[in-house]
């Protein structure tokens, strides 16, 4: 099963303002996020994106608040699980 990684260079760091768009919305919704390190420039430096060539079809059940939550989002929410999983699988090798 190939995993397609992509070079440092074509991962862009997070623009500024979007950053502070994110910061303000958290402090108006009032989103408590002391208990988590700060995401700095650099760890967006080193971050490394990964997916899969493959996938196959299954029936997962998962909490209705998580299904919420990815739908809310927009977009392909089956795909950005499969996302959270790989980086949970790669981050525990």
């Amino acid at each position: 099963m190939p995993i397609i990684k992509y070079p440092k260079k074509d991962i862009k760091p997070m623009p500024q303002d979007v950053l502070e768009k994110i910061k303000q919305k958290m402090e108006r919704e009032g989103i408590d996020y002391s208990d988590n390190p700060e995401i700095k420039q650099e760890d967006w430096n080193n971050i490394k994106i990964v997916k899969k060539s493959k996938t196959k079809q299954i029936s997962l059940r998962v909490d209705e608040e998580v299904l919420k939550y990815f739908k809310q989002k927009g977009g392909k929410y089956q795909t950005k699980i499969n996302d959270v999983l790989r980086s949970y699988i790669e981050h525990h090798k």
